[in-house]
């Protein structure tokens, strides 16, 4: 093992849309590792964290980095931005530097979905142009396609969407569901220096917030256009609840109008982490970083990279427990507080429901002892 590689660490990020296979390769890179990547089905969401899993190969070690893609279904685009921002410039600032990119791309799939664009487009945002040499295209799922029709996708894939990024350095590899297959993409990527990617410079040299970012841009662009349609929806349910007069329907009416605006809130908290200023809260963790360094006699960068021993599970394994562990506070408490206003919201609306039911069984009550005092005078007068 030489000098070189026993001193670095090799930082991998996997990115791509849910579904393309991501934590199926890692498992095989993997293999019989201290840490598994958990494996989706479908289209559903597994990965709705940044999760980096140590690795050593062929004298090389570190860490790849499973990342959400950006049509998760437990997760806004601006959270899943948020918790990439988040891991990105944790890293860059303590000196530690991406080393690969692995996009991977379904080869199954002959339609491009729009949340596949998406992925591919914001993929572009995070990385910039400089980086690309370090970046593998990868198509996925070789095994499960007739080799002509693969080859026909891959053809349209690179020559429409990623023909830009090839041509300024990016690599283009297969992948077929082995663990050699996977091993031999790693490898196109180890080795490499490290590069500082778009979304970092941009938040740490130049001092963005998260929605002066290209990639929050998009995402805040995005968001705009979901906010108009949904002042749309707003108003026609508004509309409907003033001219509708069945007291029943009125309240079901309020009950979707009350699910909007859970909406709107969720979508106002996404603006103020976009334009949210996060130097408070990177210095906040630059402080209890130097600390540990400080306590263990180490550098911080040192300690960053104290996960990349044998048997560690996680990359800076003490610090990102501690921030994940903030961030899932933090989550939990904006959790309640939803749940807590709906709730309430919830108990009002079916306070209304049962009195309406009341008012209307008291003026059943009250007509059936109209109809029985009609027929007794009827009877009298008889």
């Amino acid at each position: 093992m030489t000098q070189q590689k026993q001193d670095r660490a090799e930082l991998i990020a996997i990115m791509g849309a849910t579904g393309a296979g991501k934590s199926s390769f890692i498992n095989h890179v993997l293999k019989h590792g201290v840490q598994m990547a958990e494996v989706g089905h479908g289209q559903k969401s597994c990965t709705s964290e940044v999760t980096p899993m140590h690795f050593e190969m062929d004298g090389y070690k570190g860490c790849i980095i499973d990342t959400p893609g950006f049509d998760d279904t437990n997760l806004t685009d601006t959270e899943i931005l948020e918790k990439i921002a988040n891991w990105m410039e944790i890293t860059y600032r303590a000196k530690c530097k991406i080393t690969g990119i692995l996009y991977l791309r379904d080869i199954t799939q002959a339609r491009m979905t729009g949340s596949v664009l998406k992925n591919i487009s914001m993929f572009r945002k995070l990385c910039g142009t400089k980086t690309l040499k370090n970046v593998v295209i990868v198509t996925t799922k070789w095994d499960a396609v007739p080799q002509e029709v693969g080859e026909e996708r891959e053809e349209e894939l690179m020559t429409d969407y990623f023909e830009a990024m090839l041509e300024l350095g990016a690599k283009q590899a297969r992948h077929n569901d082995t663990t050699a297959s996977a091993q031999a993409v790693l490898r196109k990527v180890l080795g490499n220096r490290g590069e500082t990617l778009r979304l970092q410079q941009e938040l740490v040299d130049e001092h963005k917030t998260l929605g002066q970012t290209e990639a929050g841009a998009a995402v805040g662009e995005a968001n705009a256009k979901l906010r108009e349609k949904l002042e749309k929806e707003k108003e026609e349910l508004r509309q409907q609840i003033e001219e509708e007069h069945n007291e029943k329907i009125r309240i079901m009416l309020e009950q979707e109008q009350q699910k909007l605006a859970a909406v709107e809130a969720k979508m106002e908290a996404d603006n103020h982490t976009l334009e949210a200023n996060r130097e408070k809260q990177m210095v906040e963790y630059q402080k209890r970083l130097d600390a540990i360094a400080e306590k263990a006699g180490e550098s911080p960068t040192d300690v960053m990279i104290k996960g990349l021993t044998e048997g560690a599970t996680a990359f800076g394994p003490i610090l990102l427990q501690q921030w994940q562990q903030w961030q899932a506070s933090q989550a939990k408490e904006k959790q309640e507080e939803r749940e807590y206003r709906s709730k309430v919201r919830q108990e009002e609306l079916e306070r209304r429901v049962r009195y309406v039911e009341d008012d209307n069984a008291r003026l059943r009550s009250e007509n059936a002892r109209k109809s029985v005092s009609l027929l007794d005078v009827l009877l009298y007068a008889l």
